[in-house]
């Protein structure tokens, strides 16, 4: 039933110590909410597999599956946790077999940057 007002640029260190955030750029708040539900956090998962264009190709089709993005080596699937397994058996069936997954994190730190501009 309190509130401690935190201003740090020690972004790390606030995702971790805080249950909800504002966000400020040039005086101005520009999002504010829980912590785990502006950073996404279980809606995305980490897919290493190859070939990269093949599961895309797969991944597509599959309805509960919100989009798709190619990082480096891996993909990031939007899609629920307790997705993983139908995934990995999707891609299974299909004769890629998965090297790597997991959830997606989105770090304070990265988030800050898309919402206020600054990773432009």
């Amino acid at each position: 039933g309190h509130t401690v007002l935190i201003s740090s640029h020690v972004l790390h260190e606030i995702e971790h110590i805080c249950d909800r955030i504002a966000i400020m750029n040039r005086g101005k708040v520009v999002v504010q909410g829980r912590v785990g539900d502006l950073l996404g956090r279980g809606e995305a998962l980490e897919v290493r597999v190859e070939p990269l264009e093949e599961a895309t190709r797969l991944l597509s089709g599959v309805p509960w599956v919100r989009g798709i993005v190619r990082q480096a080596d891996r993909l990031v699937v939007s899609a629920p946790l307790d997705a993983a397994a139908a995934i990995t058996k999707l891609l299974a069936e299909n004769s890629l077999y998965v090297s790597g997954l997991k959830p997606q994190e989105q770090s304070l730190e990265q988030y800050f940057l898309d919402v206020t501009g600054e990773a432009r």
